[in-house]
């Protein structure tokens, strides 16, 4: 253990006869190239990555090199220059991966003003990690080069101390350079102990670090040639370069890391307050002038050592001590305001809500409405299926009636043309008749004549020229009907004037006789009675020559 370990863990645990230990961590680091730059003053530039800590600058070229440099407002990159047109210069970062809490800062300590040789040193509680040396001005191509340490290299061929100190030069005065110092801060429970020695060799050949170091700068100086180049290589070896790659003074940069542990075997979370130190979590905390608990703890009876809230104003810590609180502070603010227009989006979304919910209820009635609504549509519904089951049923009896008068059509349909036919037949045949019927009826006309001539007024032969004649020769003649009668019975057919020998019975039997065939004919064919074609011209039926008969029969007897 160093006696730096010591001190910490002294300081640590509160007092020095304690138990005290440390261990080493292990850290990584990398080589990272940057791109080629050639020409007057060219430069190439590389960075670390997020995690990483740049703990050295190297510059890995050919020829024409004017230096490697970290600028400390840049202090995670690492630039080198060149002179040369016709070679590339890269470029070369040391980046170191420590434990997370193990760094607390990292600055580039860097000479005030060009000169040809100067030194510069890593402040107190810091670590020199690395060394720079760049050219300024005057002549190029004339960098003698840089080394660690309080004694030239060609002194310091063992580990020894860096001493903190970086020193850098060039091969006279009519060139300037400047010198630059990579420092490190540590947290208060982890120690960088870093060592330096030199080697007279070339190119690779310088070696690496004792066991449990890692190398974190690779440096040279020249004592005749111009330099070339010097740089960590990614095998975590130390490369130097120079004209004809003669030897030279190749120095490097070891560390390793320790964390100073605080072994007490009383501490754990249940045994506090023991009057010499404090354990909170499983670890130990130094009480120094603070009381048995510590800073800002108190130590409670009963719960043993707390917070103590009243003396932390943890507000000024934040706002005075934060690198982060006025980025949480900006941010906070600007989550209140997005808050108060989430806020008032939320007012407009309840009153959306509201109004929505409103709606929501106005269609929850139209919904009973219409609900209501389809449960009577449902039984008019049933009601009107019913009645359409009975029209069906109705239907099908009215389709089986139409079938049936279809049938009884048809048969009509068949008489009607039967009837049609005899229908055409009797027309024939009363056209026929008719014909007879007119030829009989002018014959009647004459017969019916025949008989008024013979009529009761001419029943005892006032004829006396024993011919017939008619009312209207009479009237011609100026003579009476009485005049002209005759008697039937003195009436002969022989001409001579003695009558037909014919009394007025058997007459009277002749004309019925002949009027009674007429009228059969004539009713047979509908052609007499009372509404018969015979009745509109006044012929008598049977019945009435019946009674005419009996009307001539009484005449005679009563001798009209």
């Amino acid at each position: 253990m160093t006696w730096k370990a010591i001190w910490f863990a002294a300081l640590l645990c509160g007092e020095y006869a304690r138990a005290v230990d440390s261990e080493l961590v292990p850290f990584t680091c990398e080589s990272r190239q940057g791109s080629g730059a050639s020409g007057t003053l060219a430069k190439s530039s590389v960075s670390c990555e997020d995690g990483e800590t740049l703990v050295s600058c190297g510059v890995n070229g050919v020829q024409d090199i004017n230096g490697a440099w970290i600028d400390p407002s840049t202090p995670n990159q690492c630039d080198a220059y060149s002179t040369s047109t016709t070679y590339t210069t890269h470029a070369t970062a040391r980046c170191c991966t420590f434990p997370d809490g193990a760094v607390d800062s990292v600055s580039t300590v860097v000479t005030s003003s060009p000169a040809q040789s100067s030194t510069v040193y890593c402040p107190d509680g810091s670590v020199l990690t690395g060394c720079q040396v760049v050219y300024a001005s005057g002549s190029t191509n004339s960098l003698k080069g840089s080394w660690s340490g309080p004694q030239d290299p060609s002194s310091q061929l063992d580990w020894t101390s860096t001493n903190n100190q970086c020193t850098g030069q060039s091969k006279s005065s009519a060139t300037l350079v400047n010198v630059g110092a990579q420092c490190i801060t540590f947290a208060s429970d982890s120690t960088l102990e870093c060592t330096t020695k030199a080697a007279y060799t070339n190119m690779a050949n310088f070696g690496g670090c004792a066991s449990g170091y890692t190398m974190t700068s690779c440096n040279t100086l020249t004592t005749s040639h111009s330099l070339d180049g010097w740089y960590v290589t990614v095998s975590d070896t130390c490369y130097v370069q120079q004209d004809n790659h003669a030897a030279q003074y190749a120095n490097a940069i070891c560390c390793q890391l320790e964390q100073v542990l605080c072994v007490d075997e009383d501490c754990n979370d249940t045994n506090v307050c023991n009057g010499v130190e404090t354990c909170v979590n499983g670890e130990c905390v130094s009480p120094n002038d603070f009381g048995e608990c510590g800073l800002n703890f108190v130590c409670d009876p009963i719960e043993g050592c707390v917070r103590d809230c009243d003396t932390l104003a943890i507000d000024g810590y934040l706002r005075d001590c934060s690198e982060e609180f006025d980025t949480i502070k900006t941010e906070g603010a600007e989550l209140v305001a997005t808050v108060d227009a989430a806020v008032a989006d939320i007012a407009d979304l309840q009153t959306g809500l509201s109004s929505l919910a409103s709606e929501v209820g106005t269609i929850s009635s139209d919904v009973t409405q219409l609900t209501s609504g389809l449960a009577s549509t449902n039984e008019e519904v049933g009601t009107l299926q019913t009645d359409l089951e009975a029209v069906a049923d109705s239907v099908a009896s009215l389709g089986s009636e139409l079938g049936s008068t279809q049938s009884d059509v048809s048969t009509l349909q068949s008489d009607l043309s039967s009837l049609s036919t005899n229908v055409d037949s009797i027309t024939s045949n009363v056209a026929s008749i008719t014909s007879e019927l007119t030829d009989l009826v002018a014959r009647l006309e004459a017969l019916e004549a025949f008989v008024d001539a013979f009529g009761p007024n001419n029943a005892r032969g006032e004829n006396s020229d024993n011919s017939f004649t008619s009312p209207a020769e009479r009237a011609a003649r100026g003579t009476s009907a009485a005049a002209h009668s005759f008697a039937f019975d003195d009436f002969s057919s022989n001409g001579n004037g003695n009558g037909f020998n014919l009394n007025w019975a058997q007459v009277a039997g002749v004309v019925l006789l002949v009027l009674v065939t007429a009228n059969l004919v004539l009713c047979a064919y509908n052609f007499c009675g009372a509404k018969g074609k015979g009745a509109k011209k006044g012929y008598r039926g049977v019945n009435q020559y019946a009674s005419e008969d009996e009307r001539i029969s009484v005449q005679l007897k009563n001798g009209h």
